[in-house]
């Protein structure tokens, strides 16, 4: 018995959820960086599931990408505008994961995440998410309420191994493994961890 809303669920009797995918993460994550969202003081879900994705096309993408930043960045130039510094921290990130790709043997991986929050009641659950949003801009990740889609979000983070939210992003198994919330010596919950 649930009832669904446009950006939570009641689940009567248990409580409250609220679902979140995150888009876009910093091109430089520390280990640290993410040990608030993992140590969270309250009842929360992190899935991330990875899928392989084919070498060809997204070499075939960065490379289109590096083109239009390189020809931006030239335009700018020949008008004497300033340099649009974001553009070029772009352009040398793109150039490096075109790099690492080309260099590596691994395939590329997407990486699909989404954050689930439960609270007692529609209070708890507000106050909850306006930390654990804070949390998230700190940490520099681009996240989104799965609006209209939270049945969707749910079933995400359930232990399934599926995400029916969508929304991956590239990531390279090295960055991937700075993710990782059970590397860390610290990490400990005598309740254990599912």
């Amino acid at each position: 018995a649930m009832q669904i809303e446009a950006d939570r669920i009641h689940i009567v009797g248990e409580g409250w959820l609220r679902v979140w995918f995150i888009e876009d993460l910093p091109p430089a994550l520390g280990r640290g960086a993410l040990d608030a969202i993992y140590d969270f003081p309250g009842e929360i879900r992190v899935a991330m599931v990875t899928l392989p994705m084919e070498k060809a096309a997204v070499r075939e993408h960065l490379r289109q990408r590096r083109t239009a930043l390189f020809a931006e960045n030239m335009t700018r130039s020949q008008q004497g505008r300033l340099p649009d510094f974001t553009a070029q921290d772009e352009l040398t990130e793109t150039e490096k994961t075109l790099h690492d790709i080309e260099s590596s043997h691994l395939p590329p991986l997407q990486l699909q995440w989404a954050v689930g929050l439960y609270g007692r009641s529609p209070e708890e659950l507000d106050e909850l998410t306006r930390r654990l949003e804070d949390y998230m801009l700190d940490a520099d990740l681009r996240f989104f309420r799965a609006s209209f889609r939270q049945e969707k979000g749910l079933y995400s983070v359930q232990p399934f191994g599926l995400n029916f939210l969508g929304h991956g992003r590239n990531i390279t198994v090295s960055a991937l493994a700075w993710m990782f919330p059970f590397a860390r010596r610290l990490q400990a919950d005598i309740t254990g961890i599912p």
